[in-house]
């Protein structure tokens, strides 16, 4: 619209409508922060010819608020600048647009199925360590599902070529993920090295050579050790020597029959010692025990694949855990 009044004022007012161009810095993505500049600027004449200004009372009007699927408006301002030019003097206005988006969609998409990953691949550390095969397909399914996941959140974005906090996030979990895996390959290396039987929890026949020593063996459990029968014996050690006294335990394995006196156990040549992880009690002399600090002192703790499982158990969620407080308070609370 043209007004032309009679002191020789010209009034033109008419609509455009602009798509400008903005800017993106996706390293704090999806707790980014994005800032769009809109430059308004004469091409041909200088401020001798046009002059710009801002409005004083309200330089920028909305007709109604600004509603947008990812991001809100936050603030916005406005600037006048003068530029120089080797032809003069050029007026130019800047208005600054912040936009804040909205994570909450990527909580639900992203980060909450991470979390029910990983706390489906804890599951396996409260199952029998002999069952590698069923926490073996536990920890690769969750692990493959990561990895999919992972894939999808970068199929759904914008190639970049540096790190995004989401991808610090997935690369993370990722980890702990492997780190899980990692645990089961130690506890079967374990269970290979002690020659115990994986992948059944199931009780030994009665026509088993062991068949007989199943009342000492439950006994030696309720008393705080693990037994564990395997092709060449009973694997056993303490699951708890701190709360075990050594003179009770030598005095129970001798009332079991287990252990005779020092010389007979310096004798026995036909029993044999399973490594530093456990102790042998083997079929052929099963009234037997190897006499070894490792089973009853208190200042040492034997590494059986139980203790494995509740290091990691706490160590892998403390770590975790850390982890997430460090997170969450530098992109919710830091950034802001």
């Amino acid at each position: 619209m043209l007004t032309l009044y009679k002191n020789g004022t010209i009034w033109l007012n008419y609509r455009m409508k602009l798509r400008a161009p903005c800017a993106i810095n996706l390293r704090t993505f999806p707790f980014d922060k994005q800032t769009c500049y809109l430059v308004i600027e004469s091409y041909s004449y200088n401020n001798q010819r046009v002059k710009l200004e801002w409005l004083h009372s309200a330089p920028l009007t909305f007709i109604r608020p600004i509603e947008l699927p990812d991001f809100s408006l936050t603030s916005w301002s406005t600037v006048k600048t003068t530029l120089e030019y080797p032809n003069g003097f050029w007026d130019q206005l800047n208005a600054t647009f912040v936009f804040k988006r909205r994570y909450g969609f990527f909580v639900l998409q992203a980060y909450t199925p991470t979390y029910m990953t990983i706390f489906v691949s804890w599951i396996s550390f409260f199952m029998d360590p002999r069952q590698i095969s069923a926490r073996a397909t536990l920890g690769i399914s969750a692990f493959l599902a990561m990895t999919f996941q992972f894939g999808t959140i970068l199929k759904n974005q914008p190639p970049v070529s540096y790190i995004k906090s989401v991808d610090f996030w997935m690369l993370f979990s990722i980890f702990i993920m492997f780190a899980t895996l990692a645990e089961l390959a130690i506890i079967s290396y374990m269970l290979k090295k002690s020659g115990a039987s994986v992948g059944t929890t199931s009780s030994p026949s009665l026509d088993s050579p062991t068949a007989n020593y199943v009342s000492k063996i439950s006994a030696l459990k309720t008393l705080g050790f693990n037994v564990w029968i395997s092709n060449s014996g009973f694997n056993v050690w303490n699951r708890n020597p701190y709360k075990i006294p050594r003179f009770w335990a030598q005095q129970f394995l001798r009332f079991q029959g287990y252990a005779i006196s020092e010389a007979q156990l310096a004798n026995n040549a036909n029993c044999k010692r399973n490594g530093n992880i456990g102790r042998l009690i083997n079929r052929s002399c099963p009234t037997f025990l190897q006499n070894d600090d490792c089973l009853f002192e208190e200042s040492k703790r034997c590494w059986s694949p139980d203790m494995v499982d509740k290091v990691a158990l706490i160590c892998l969620p403390a770590i975790f855990l850390s982890f997430n407080i460090f997170y969450w308070a530098y992109h919710l609370f830091i950034l802001n």
